[in-house]
């Protein structure tokens, strides 16, 4: 009887915790997606987190030309002498610029790359105590960070997983990311760079569901590709709860460091084996590139 309310439990719970592996194994931010595809349905941005720009910082629209890769000789860093003060639409080009202009660099560069999954289950039926403490046992359990030097030729290189992929995000296709996709924008400079800051609106999406702005951006969980076999999965619910895209661009407009974060709130129905449960996750992936000009 013991080992058969241990199974409902993580029956009861599966969902989310598979949700959660899939989110570090699968590499949230390096699935292809589809931007023909479900558009998300948008959330109140307003009651989530935020970074907002340092005290007496005001936004005034200015105007960036776009640049293209020309060279093979690695740039150099000037600090810039002056801090443009830009408005978000100008903050997002000028992250498309240099993300556009870092791909196209024709030479060879070494990427440190990490990324780390930390998650929660919060609630789980039935069982609700033994099953959250059983699933986030076996969450600690799959979690896969990884931290390597990567090399990229002409924009290209192979990952840690033996995947090719382009330098940056998101894996497939360019950036693309419109303004109403933005909660808000901002850049100072710190380190002789500028600093940029972007903070996407809130996303909810359905299984299977592809998150519209963070596809474009950065890249999301792609649940159609999972398989959970014995289990149905009767609801699920994804909320990308605000991502953030927080960088460093070099006077000469390439990245030099890119962080992205992922927050996410998971939460899901199955049955399986006679039982019905449901769970829910809230879990935050990081990853960030930092480029060795």
């Amino acid at each position: 009887m013991k080992n058969n309310r241990k199974a409902a439990a993580a029956l009861a719970v599966l969902a989310a915790m598979l949700l959660c592996a899939a989110c570090n194994m699968e590499k949230a931010f390096d699935l292809q997606y589809d931007r023909t595809g479900q558009t998300a349905a948008v959330t109140d941005a307003a009651a989530q987190p935020t970074q907002l720009p340092p005290e007496g910082t005001t936004l005034l629209p200015t105007t960036l030309p776009v640049t293209e890769a020309v060279t093979t000789a690695a740039p150099t860093t000037v600090p810039p002498t002056t801090a443009p003060q830009l408005s978000a639409q100008e903050v997002i080009d000028l992250y498309a610029n240099a993300v556009n202009l870092t791909r196209g660099y024709q030479g060879t560069l070494s990427v440190h790359h990490t990324e780390t999954f930390s998650g929660d289950v919060v609630e789980a039926k039935p069982l609700g105590a033994l099953a959250t403490t059983l699933a986030n046992t076996v969450m600690g359990m799959i979690s896969d960070p990884h931290d390597a030097t990567l090399t990229f030729t002409n924009g290209v290189g192979v990952n840690e997983d033996g995947e090719t992929v382009p330098i940056l995000l998101p894996k497939a296709g360019a950036f693309s990311l419109p303004a109403e996709g933005v909660r808000n924008a901002f850049m100072d400079t710190a380190n002789g760079m500028r600093h940029v800051v972007i903070n996407l609106v809130s996303e909810t999406v359905d299984y299977g569901g592809v998150p519209y702005y963070n596809s474009g951006a950065i890249g999301y969980l792609d649940t159609s590709r999972l398989n959970f076999k014995v289990v149905q999965i009767n609801s699920c619910e994804i909320t990308y709860t605000g991502s953030v895209i927080d960088a460093y661009i070099r006077d000469d407009g390439y990245l030099d460091s890119v962080t992205y974060t992922v927050n996410l709130h998971v939460a899901a129905g199955v049955t399986g084996l006679g039982i019905t449960g449901s769970g829910v996750m809230e879990g935050v992936e990081n990853e960030t590139w930092d480029i060795q000009w």
